[in-house]
């Protein structure tokens, strides 16, 4: 208490003062005493709210920046944007959502929320062409709340389940790429934040969209778009090491176009590009999502088979071979067998060899048997 008035002196100095020059009465210096003592206060404790929110918005904005420096991967980038968002909030229900077209008409494509991060898409969550959303969220590139609960916004409220949302736009170079939707549980919740948030976020999507791409480029070949040798050893390298951990099988497949030179130098360089395009295709087509097809060289191209036996994979080989085989290509006929048909070699670890580099050579090397025993074949050890 002792130091309170203390604290208090100096007010009741200037007081006296006021006492002595204007001739104020006692009772009017303890009501001026009172309400200078409450001001005190109440400056203070504003000056404490105003510190807690600076502290807040600073936090806030530090994050954003976080996600443009942090990472360049897109699912990375997406889960910084829900749970940096999701702070905020104080809630996970928030959707990213990317502006796209289809048949010239622009709907709205999910591809993350506070359970799924999928940059192809998450189809029940996709909001079809024409809804209000969309052009509510162009309008004056702002952020703006929607009331979901009106007949307008029906098919909306069942796709998102929610009753009131926050549609922010992700804005870059003056053009919407996609909307932040969230869920609002207050009325008076300020967008001006958000607004900020989604900017930043338009600029971490989109670098990470780029990345992506030339991430992409370098190790999928242009031409057959299958991935190239770049990728390819890598990936066998990693595949011997799991194979090895869990003692499983891997194999390779190594592929030739039987006579391609005749095919290119008869039909033009057009058609040969057309043909090895075609061929990678069919090989994708003919294989699962876990093996690797990938363009050697050439008119070569390698597979990486895992977790099949020899049987399975020479079974799998077989059904390359005919696919090709019985595939109408365009200048097929003019080839010397009447048709375009390919040899395969297969080498599978660890059984043919110890190490990748091997396993490639053996593959090799039975692949050119099959050149030598006529063709249109497979070969492998102990055949």
């Amino acid at each position: 208490m002792f130091y309170i008035i203390l604290s208090l002196f100096p007010l009741y100095l200037i007081i006296q003062a006021f006492y002595f020059q204007f001739g104020l009465s006692e009772f009017l210096i303890v009501v001026l005493l009172v309400v200078i003592i409450s001001q005190k206060k109440s400056f203070q404790k504003e000056k404490k709210i105003n510190l807690d929110e600076y502290q807040k918005e600073k936090y806030f904005v530090n994050k954003i920046s976080q996600i443009l420096r942090g990472t360049l991967e897109f699912d990375e980038v997406l889960k910084a944007i829900l749970n940096t968002l999701a702070s905020k909030l104080g809630h996970k229900n928030i959707l990213v959502y990317l502006l796209e077209k289809e048949n010239d008409r622009e709907y709205l494509k999910c591809i993350a929320f506070s359970s799924a991060i999928n940059i192809d898409g998450i189809n029940a969550l996709h909001i079809p062409a024409g809804s209000g959303i969309i052009s509510a969220g162009k309008k004056n590139k702002n952020s703006k709340i929607i009331d979901l609960n009106t007949a307008k916004y029906a098919a909306e409220r069942k796709i998102l389940n929610m009753k009131k949302i926050g549609v922010s736009p992700m804005v870059i170079r003056n053009e919407i790429i996609g909307f932040l939707i969230f869920e609002l549980k207050s009325s008076d919740f300020d967008l001006s934040e958000v607004d900020l948030f989604s900017s930043h976020s338009a600029i971490a999507i989109d670098n990470a969209k780029m990345y992506s791409k030339i991430k992409e480029s370098s190790i999928v070949d242009e031409l057959t778009k299958v991935y190239n040798q770049r990728y390819f050893y890598p990936a066998l390298l990693s595949g011997i090491n799991l194979s090895q951990k869990y003692k499983s099988h891997l194999s390779v497949l190594m592929i030739d176009i039987d006579d391609f030179k005749n095919y290119n130098d008869t039909n033009g360089h057009l058609a040969g590009d057309d043909c090895l395009y075609r061929v990678a295709q069919i090989l994708e087509a003919n294989t699962r999502n876990t093996d690797i097809v990938a363009r050697y060289g050439g008119e070569e191209f390698a597979i990486i088979l895992h977790g099949i036996d020899k049987k399975g994979v020479i079974f799998t080989a077989e059904k390359l071979r005919k696919a090709i085989e019985t595939y109408e290509f365009p200048h097929g006929k003019k080839q010397p067998f009447g048709k375009l048909t390919i040899s395969i070699g297969i080498a599978t670890y660890p059984a043919d060899a110890a190490d990748y580099k091997k396993l490639v050579n053996e593959a090799d090397k039975y692949l050119y048997k099959a050149k030598e025993a006529g063709k249109n074949r497979v070969m492998y050890a102990g055949l």
